[in-house]
């Protein structure tokens, strides 16, 4: 499948391949299924993620403005960059305020 998938990035074919997302979940809606979008750091573009599970969906309610990482089916643009996922799982990440200071890491060592 990695011969598949490089050939379909060079010839410039939209593609999919398992895999995971990380960045911000900035949007939600409920219109026509739980759906919210994830802005990605280094594209800066809007990825939108579909859910199957409800309990997937749960947690990226709970993690709506923090960063997350979301697993499962990515399809990408024939331009190489991610445009959706199904989310079969998804990681919410602490808050900087949550993290050991550069202190308590070096205390650590001593």
């Amino acid at each position: 499948t990695i011969v598949e998938t490089a050939e379909a990035i060079l010839s410039g074919e939209a593609y999919t391949a398992f895999g995971s997302i990380e960045g911000k979940i900035d949007s939600l809606s409920d219109k026509q299924g739980f759906i919210c979008s994830i802005t990605d750091p280094i594209y800066h573009r809007e990825i939108t993620c579909y859910f199957t599970k409800s309990e997937v969906s749960e947690e990226a309610y709970r993690g709506f403005r923090k960063r997350v990482m979301a697993g499962g089916l990515i399809r990408y643009a024939k331009e190489g960059h991610p445009t959706s996922i199904v989310v079969d799982t998804i990681r919410i990440f602490p808050d900087e305020s949550e993290l050991p200071t550069i202190e308590e890491v070096q205390a650590l060592f001593k």
